[in-house]
């Protein structure tokens, strides 16, 4: 079925959500979205770490990153959902993820492929990035302009629910668009409304590091909800995980001292600032 712009149903504007950081999402309300190249975000790593770009490059290379494989030009990743979006804005952008890792990697060669088994290594990527915290946009496209990875538009199967006369096959292709993954867009087509800054995420993985306790004394901390409530998921299924800073302001002065010394940043002063919610225009 081929749907153009011009069809009503392509021209009704929905909401989609899009994960990133603060400063970003302050530029993209300012500016409009307009994706930064991935070399850029890469060159601002290798400067702020004092890594040359040639050594960057080629440990993101020897471990297939999607940085050098998949430079996505000219994309916006939306999901219907805004609790996905805030997952994907604790990695956004994915390429500052990657080069922060490839740092890391860099440092400690002696980490190889298991290098994403390394709490450490998470704790050192995520300390990084909190003088920016992860924040959800909110944003509208026309249903037209909307499209699978495989370029297969969403108005496709609404155009066909609702010529099939059904209301809820409507429902269903409602319920189905927050249910995919990710939704594409092209950055000219897309408007900001607002964004709300969120918790970055910690797993249970991270957190039985962070906590400094035994397996033992973990779970049962969990069991009696002694890092606090988990957070809402995605989907059924999704993995638990709880917010960065309210595990933070449970674990003790001496251990929060450790793990800073561990990682070289000041994150109880980081998270004394708070971001700002930047209404809708």
């Amino acid at each position: 079925m081929d749907i153009s712009i011009a069809d009503p149903v392509a021209q009704l504007s929905v909401p989609v959500y899009h994960g990133t950081r603060v400063s970003m999402a302050e530029r993209i309300m300012r500016d409009g979205f307009a994706p930064l190249p991935v070399s850029e975000l890469i060159e601002a790593v290798t400067v702020a770490h004092d890594v040359t770009a040639d050594a960057l490059m080629a440990d993101l290379e020897a471990y297939k990153r999607f940085a050098v494989v998949d430079p996505r030009t000219d994309t916006v990743f939306t999901t219907g959902n805004p609790v996905k979006a805030g997952s994907w804005a604790d990695r956004a952008p994915e390429a500052t993820w990657e080069a922060l890792w490839a740092v890391y990697r860099i440092r400690h060669p002696e980490l190889g492929w298991d290098w994403n088994s390394s709490q450490e290594g998470h704790l050192w990527v995520l300390a990084q990035r909190l003088a920016d915290p992860p924040a959800v946009l909110e944003a509208t496209a026309p249903l037209g302009a909307i499209r699978r990875r495989n370029g297969r538009p969403a108005a496709e199967r609404f155009l066909a629910a609702i010529e099939s006369g059904d209301p809820a096959a409507v429902v269903q292709e409602h319920r189905m668009f927050g249910k995919t993954p990710e939704w594409l867009v092209d950055p000219r087509d897309i408007t900001a409304r607002a964004f709300t800054p969120v918790a970055a995420r910690v797993d249970n993985e991270l957190l039985l590091f962070l906590s400094g306790e035994s397996e033992e004394t973990f779970r049962e901390q969990l069991r009696t909800d002694h890092w606090g409530e988990w957070g809402a998921s995605a989907h059924p299924g999704d993995r638990p995980w709880h917010p960065f800073d309210q595990v933070w302001a449970r674990l003790s002065g001496d251990r929060r001292a450790e793990l800073e010394g561990l990682v070289g940043i000041p994150i109880t002063a980081l998270l004394a600032e708070p971001a700002e919610l930047v209404p809708e225009p």
